[in-house]
């Protein structure tokens, strides 16, 4: 839940208060001041960390509470979700696995299929709170996002999130994706009835009712 109008004044109102000018550097100001909308998303980020600086790359991401109707439309409803992603309010990228789920000799199988295999598996398939904490995670911190980190530590430039599948209006099956194109990251909605390859990768939790000691990153291959 946001702020309101009283408490975003308050809150500048204490900041500028007790900041120190004689402390900061003029250049550095008219930076911020020319860049208006930038320095506003790196504030925002700053103040959602308690107003700590985040020393070295992050990899955690806290999840988002995920309506289908306020995110999607009237109509859309969720059809199918793993409880257990449910229970997390955050996970450690550093740890999380990517699945395709392929057999080997396969180049593409449906989602419907891909589905039971992730089931089979036992890990916690990630879903929408999941995929709309990153997504925000991105809007507000850019390069400083865990999906950058992802795309630059893994090379990864797409994942679903099969932990929610979604019912459309008309009665089709799909989940919620993150893809890299075009400059950035950006969000759709993909078909369980169409195919999926190997680079269409699912995130999943090391925990799982089997194991819940952290995997090294890896895909399916048996």
């Amino acid at each position: 839940m946001g702020i309101g109008a009283k408490q975003a004044l308050n809150m500048m109102g204490v900041l500028g208060n007790n900041m120190n000018p004689d402390l900061l550097d003029s250049e550095a100001v008219q930076k911020l001041i020319d860049d208006p909308k930038g320095s506003g998303e790196r504030f925002t980020a700053f103040l959602r960390n308690g107003c700590r600086f985040i020393i070295g790359e992050v990899k955690k991401v806290a999840t988002k509470v995920f309506s289908p109707t306020e995110f999607l439309g009237k109509g859309w409803t969720v059809d199918e979700q793993d409880e257990h992603s449910l229970e997390l309010s955050e996970v450690d990228f550093s740890e999380a696995k990517f699945e395709h789920c392929l057999k080997k000799g396969e180049s593409s199988i449906i989602g419907e299929e891909k589905l039971k295999r992730l089931k089979e598996g036992r890990q916690i398939r990630l879903g929408a709170t999941v995929f709309l904490g990153l997504l925000t995670d991105y809007q507000l911190n850019k390069e400083n996002s865990v999906l950058e980190w992802i795309r630059r530590t893994y090379k990864i430039t797409y994942l679903d999130f099969f932990g929610t599948v979604l019912r459309v209006p008309d009665g089709g099956r799909c989940v919620l994706c993150l893809d890299f194109g075009g400059g950035g990251w950006g969000w759709r909605c993909y078909w369980l009835d169409s195919d999926w390859g190997d680079d269409s990768l699912s995130a999943v939790s090391p925990a799982s009712t089997q194991d819940s000691a952290p995997q090294e990153l890896k895909t399916s291959e048996t």
